[in-house]
């Protein structure tokens, strides 16, 4: 009886459209779960001694990085968060709103900037820069 391992990869966007997946090189199934933020992509395959490779083949996955710290301990917190984050229904926009302080820089870390045709509320730094937004 061979075992398999549930694999369980890093959530995508839900822009995001995966186009395959390969095992050692050969291609397996997978499953992709949806949710209202983002979808995770499941893997199952057998045990196996030595080292696999798992390969996953996506395009369109676009993701916003938040530098987030802690404020000294008795102080406020300054760091900007997300509120909440919609999809058009053709998931070619997204809308994010934000909370920060007012007339504070926020630098955002965007995968894959090429993917972004505007941005309204912030100011887009060149592409090898994160994105600013104002608090």
């Amino acid at each position: 009886m061979k075992r398999f391992l549930p694999i369980l990869l890093a959530a995508l966007s839900l822009r995001a459209q995966v186009q395959s997946a390969e095992l050692n090189g050969k291609p397996i199934s997978f499953n992709s779960q949806v949710n209202s933020s983002d979808q995770h992509v499941s893997v199952n395959f057998p045990a196996c001694t030595g080292a696999n490779k798992l390969v996953l083949h996506f395009r369109n996955d676009f993701q916003l990085g938040l530098n987030s710290a802690l404020p000294p301990l008795g102080a406020k917190s300054e760091g900007i968060r997300v509120i909440s984050q919609t999809w058009s229904p053709t998931r070619d926009a997204l809308t994010l709103e934000a909370s920060g302080i007012s007339d504070h820089r926020y630098d955002l870390a965007i995968l894959d900037p090429s993917q972004i045709a505007s941005v309204d509320g912030g100011v887009e730094a060149a592409p090898s820069h994160p994105v600013a937004a104002n608090g």
